[in-house]
């Protein structure tokens, strides 16, 4: 489990986004299937603190999390009278692919292998790479995209920076895109960088979405169906299709651009409020960005960003400074806290065997992987052609991209050659 709604029991029935793949290779090989949830990403009801206080949060992390699998493989052992000889192979996609790899690096007397899938193993404070992969995706033509989107793209956002250092043009962005001014900046909320911020990045999401599906029927999903909403001809300046896939996707209400009601929604530390477990714990997961993983995702000058980034507002620091404003952890502790887990788990380089680091070539996630086999261990890698985030380990359906279906079949081949060896 990791960073994600709680499981449900189909988890072990349909496998859900995460698993099926999982379940297709246990029943080729007669194998033990066991799902474990992540601390702190379960329901409320068997919640293991009463808030989200930062008092609380220390008990969440990584290490932790590892340090519960190593225990339930002594219980599931022991109840099941397991024995050496049973391989535990840890599988997931994202952070669970994570896990998955990390788990295996830190626990190789109990877990013999593992499949990481779409996962970012090396963590980093400023992830450029994040953006720099959108561009790319977006040119793709395998998946609808092409260079003229993304030139359109790139237009848009620079003729949103243009008009944000001109009250005049910060006006016209506020009619066009119906910016809400009801919040404490008053009738010019654009001219605060903070804000600034929170507008580009919301918008930012719109033309590349990292679960990117080429069959998919919805505008939220499909990068084809984005690129031509921009392209349309009917719409005029780029701006204005950029205009009409913001209304398309995120509707045409007020747009809430406040930097302080970010703060304000981290703040929340009921179980039931703005980070509902129940749902998602989206306190919790911001919590281990600041004291593991970082990954924030900037639109610096110098990258290939094609989103808003003069004026430069989507910073690191920016970043950072929310870690400080909900918790209380200092800009120069994250950074640390980020060096010191690449320490802990090896980041790109790990000392160990029997991993295999599967990413999509358009997943923006890949950007902080391992996309080529090592020389020195075992530890293949696949890149799968056109493929965004883990759609492999999604159920099967016709219409899934045939790199997709190519990508499961090497990987229960990688994992039958490793369990032949044991």
């Amino acid at each position: 489990g990791g960073e994600s709604d709680p499981m449900h029991d189909d988890i072990l029935i349909t496998g859900e986004e995460h698993c099926a793949l999982m379940l297709t290779a246990a029943a080729e090989h007669g194998a033990l299937v066991a799902a474990v949830e992540h601390r702190f990403y379960n329901p409320k009801d068997a919640y293991p603190v009463a808030d989200l206080s930062v008092d609380n949060l220390r008990f969440l992390s990584s290490t932790q999390a590892q340090a519960d699998l190593a225990a339930f493989h002594l219980h599931l052992s022991t109840a099941m009278d397991l024995t050496d000889s049973n391989r535990w192979v840890t599988w997931g996609g994202s952070y669970p692919g994570v896990m998955a790899a990390w788990t295996r690096y830190k626990y190789p007397h109990l877990f013999y292998a593992a499949v990481s899938s779409s996962a970012p193993v090396e963590n980093i404070a400023n992830m450029e790479g994040y953006n720099n992969v959108v561009a790319k995706a977006i040119a793709d033509e395998a998946i609808g995209g092409s260079e003229e989107c993304l030139s359109v793209v790139k237009a848009s956002f620079s003729q949103i920076g243009d008009m944000l250092v001109t009250q005049e043009g910060r006006a016209s962005l506020m009619a066009s895109f119906n910016v809400s001014t009801d919040g404490p900046s008053g009738a010019d909320p654009l001219s605060d960088p903070l804000n600034q911020e929170e507008f580009t990045t919301d918008l930012s999401y719109l033309p590349y979405s990292q679960s990117n599906d080429p069959s998919s029927d919805s505008l939220e999903d499909n990068g084809a169906l984005t690129c031509a909403v921009l392209l349309d001809e009917s719409n005029g300046e780029p701006l204005e299709g950029l205009v009409a896939l913001k209304n398309a996707v995120y509707g045409t209400d007020a747009m809430g651009v406040e930097y302080a009601d970010s703060i304000a929604y981290m703040a929340d530390e009921s179980l039931d409020g703005n980070s509902d477990t129940d749902v998602f714990c989206e306190r919790c997961w911001f919590y281990q960005t600041c004291t593991e993983v970082g990954f924030y995702q900037t639109c610096d000058p110098d990258s290939a960003c094609p989103f808003t980034s003069t004026p430069w507002v989507n910073t690191l620091s920016m970043n950072l400074d929310l870690c400080t404003l909900t918790f209380g952890i200092s800009n120069t502790s994250v950074l640390s806290n980020v060096d010191t887990s690449n320490a802990q788990y090896g980041g790109r380089s790990p000392d160990i065997d029997r991993i295999l680091y599967v990413n999509g070539a358009d997943d923006p996630w890949s950007s902080q992987s391992i996309l080529e086999s090592s020389t020195v261990h075992d530890l293949p890698a696949i890149v799968v052609e056109g493929a965004s985030h883990h759609p492999w380990t999604h159920p099967s359906l016709d219409s899934d991209q045939q790199s997709v279906k190519d990508a499961r079949v090497a990987i229960r081949a990688q994992v039958s050659a490793w369990l032949a060896l044991a």
